[in-house]
């Protein structure tokens, strides 16, 4: 995902998890919020959760859109998520970004 402004993050999004209606439903939705979910791969143990308003969301619809009828996706994220752990990836990360919480 690009937030723009030299920020982005790479996530997995796998609609084919969802049955026909819910995956339609979704797919014609007009809300901007995406809830993301930071899970360490090794234990299945959710580090974090947010639930963000975005700009591009009918982007991500979009591109989520095509993956209609690929095979394997389930796969190759869990070749992904399986090879590192999450502070592997953070480590690797190309850039973080430190968010401070204003009073």
């Amino acid at each position: 995902m690009d937030f723009g402004e030299n920020f982005s993050i790479d996530i997995s999004f796998d609609i084919s998890k969802f049955d026909d209606e819910t995956r339609r439903v979704w797919l014609a939705s007009e809300t901007n919020a995406i809830a993301i979910f930071l899970v360490e791969a090794t234990t299945g143990i959710i580090e974090g959760m947010r639930l963000i308003g975005v700009g591009f969301a009918p982007e991500l619809r979009a591109i989520c859109a095509r993956q209609k009828g690929q095979k394997g996706i389930a796969e190759r994220v869990l070749l992904i998520h399986s090879a590192f752990t999450t502070k592997d990836m953070a480590r690797h990360a190309i850039a973080k970004t430190v968010f401070k919480q204003h009073s």
